[in-house]
């Protein structure tokens, strides 16, 4: 089975991108740059939407995700943003085999702790199933119908 990889990424955060500038006529901003004075990090899509900071992630070769959510825990702790903190969060099936189970389940535990403080923060994983073959076509028409829905129900 073809894994989900880091070109896979790219091209699957190109598509999200060229759907929230047609449909939503916005300008989402690719590999911007989160952070304070004294730290930096990248968000892979950034776009605000109807007073909505959007967040995509996409895992293409990252062993360790949980450090993307841990990112905007401190991102939204340093920044104290205004309004809901949405992060999409896509996962690539290795995460979800034995190996990584422990890490995306780390994902859940920091979101859950985010929010425990008070802040409008949604966290959505989006998995790649893990028994269905990989392909490009997938890529396409699957994923991306789950992210727009996500996308549509969250900004509403």
């Amino acid at each position: 089975m073809k894994k989900f990889r880091r070109d896979d990424a790219k091209r699957f955060i190109q598509r999200i991108k060229t759907y929230l500038e047609t449909e939503y006529h916005l300008k989402p901003k690719c590999e911007c740059l989160l952070g304070t004075n004294r730290w930096r990090s990248k968000a892979d899509i950034f776009v605000e939407l109807k007073g909505v900071k959007l967040f995509i992630e996409v895992e293409g070769s990252q062993p360790h995700p949980d450090t993307n959510v841990a990112k905007y825990w401190y991102w939204i702790d340093q920044t104290k943003p205004k309004g809901k903190v949405v992060l999409i969060h896509v996962f690539g099936h290795e995460f979800y085999d034995n190996n990584y189970r422990s890490r995306t389940l780390l994902c859940g535990f920091l979101a859950r702790k985010i929010r425990k403080q008070g802040i409008n923060f949604v966290y959505r994983p989006i998995p790649i199933d893990k028994h269905h073959p990989w392909s490009e076509k997938w890529l396409i028409s699957d994923l991306l119908k789950l992210t727009r829905k996500e996308i549509n129900r969250l900004i509403k």
